[in-house]
């Protein structure tokens, strides 16, 4: 069990995930937010100093996100170009100096806490929604009954963000954080989760199953704290699978596109066990649960399955028109 590890080796494994999330993202040309990197190099640096490879990789991904955003600096990740007071406080945090100028140092010390809010989604910036973070497992049950338990035709949307390494329980390893959406009550609730034990988790488990007696779960993929390998099974619909074929699953970002809708994925690895999530953690959280309910509401089913289906029949047709050339 990785909390059995001692302190040396859990701070280079978590300091190895770090360069290693970042590079994965960085390599596939996807977008990582400044708020994001800081978080993450800040998350690392309270585990231990940075070393060896690892510091080696960090300082060359924050390097290139300060320079291009990402490897081929396209329009999209130019927008994510990290500023160069960002890029001085992650490289005062990686090397262990205190940064020149005061609001360096301010980035340095409180990392995204310092930063403004970037994504702005309307629909939660005007009221509409209420966002409830909650860490407290009686709390946010008590949510759940004044709210979510009642009886409605509406179904309650569900997406789950992960820790960058195993949190230490025997079950459900990663799980940080459970969103939960109700557009009915226009109530999300954003349970933390990343400091329960085994016994916890049960408990979320059984506040689920029975909230799954009243109301239809929609989920995206497969969400293991619904549908494990071992022990209950919890019901629920997954709005993947209509839009997928074999292998080819996918990803939210796309199938919200199909429906003319823009969501933002750079904060995907941010630290999502710090003590109190940024307002952008909380967007990026609130918004992958929420736009399950617009897609599954949506008159536009029928065309959007119809045109991956031909999508993907044009791709078949060009990777055996390719293949045939290569003969």
């Amino acid at each position: 069990m990785a909390y059995l590890h001692s302190r040396p080796n859990r701070t280079r494994m978590l300091h190895r995930e770090i360069a290693s999330s970042m590079q994965r993202r960085i390599s596939k040309d996807q977008p990582i937010s400044q708020s994001a990197a800081l978080g993450l190099i800040q998350m690392g640096d309270r585990a231990g100093q940075y070393r060896g490879k690892h510091l080696d990789q960090l300082l060359d991904i924050v390097k290139k996100l300060r320079h291009q955003g990402a490897i081929d600096g396209t329009k999209e990740n130019i927008k994510y170009r990290m500023t160069e007071d960002v890029y001085h406080a992650c490289c005062g945090i990686l090397l262990n100096r205190s940064c020149e100028t005061s609001w360096q140092r301010e980035l340095q010390q409180y990392g995204p806490d310092a930063l403004s809010p970037t994504l702005n989604y309307s629909i939660f910036n005007d009221g509409t929604f209420e966002i409830i973070e909650e860490w407290e497992g009686e709390r946010a049950e008590r949510i759940l009954e004044n709210f979510f338990w009642k009886p409605s035709k509406t179904a309650v949307y569900i997406d789950t963000e992960g820790s960058l390494i195993d949190l230490p329980r025997d079950t459900f390893k990663r799980l940080a954080l459970i969103t939960l959406c109700d557009p009915r009550a226009r109530k999300i609730l954003l349970w933390r989760v990343d400091d329960y034990t085994d016994h916890n988790i049960t408990l979320v488990r059984e506040a689920l199953d029975q909230l799954s007696a009243k109301r239809d779960l929609v989920v995206f993929g497969h969400e293991e704290l619904l549908t494990p390998k071992t022990g209950f099974k919890i019901p629920c619909k997954d709005l993947q699978k209509p839009f997928s074929s074999g292998g080819d699953m996918i990803s939210l970002k796309k199938l919200a596109k199909k429906f003319d809708f823009t969501i933002e994925k750079a904060e995907t690895i941010s630290d999502w066990t710090r003590r109190y999530l940024t307002e952008d953690q909380k967007q990026y959280a609130s918004m992958d649960a929420y736009i399950l309910y617009e897609i599954d509401i949506s008159p536009k089913w029928n065309a959007v399955q119809e045109e991956l289906a031909k999508d993907r029949e044009n791709k078949k047709n060009l990777a055996g028109k390719f293949s045939t050339m290569q003969v």
